[in-house]
């Protein structure tokens, strides 16, 4: 990879930590999961909005779902499972 790529090994994706931690949902699109978490996004579908509310999705799963449970982000990513690119 070049020297500014990320590879997905190093990654962590919102939809597929809310799909194993909050099941039920009706869908797990960014806003219907936003939603679930109590995460506002004024401006979907705008770059810097969209990034903040997945922040705000992935600290709302941090703190309430994975509490205690993770101490790295080798652990955030093997409740994840491999993601797909």
């Amino acid at each position: 990879l070049p020297a500014n790529s990320v590879s997905l090994e190093r990654g962590v994706c919102t939809r597929n930590l809310a799909r194993k931690l909050v099941p039920g949902l009706p869908g797990y699109e960014g806003v219907v999961v936003a939603h679930a978490c109590d995460v506002i996004n004024d401006n979907p579908h705008r770059a810097e909005a969209d990034v903040r509310m997945s922040a705000g999705i992935l600290f709302h799963l941090l703190s309430h779902q994975l509490s205690g449970k993770v101490a790295t982000l080798a652990d955030v990513q093997a409740i994840q499972g491999p993601l797909k690119g």
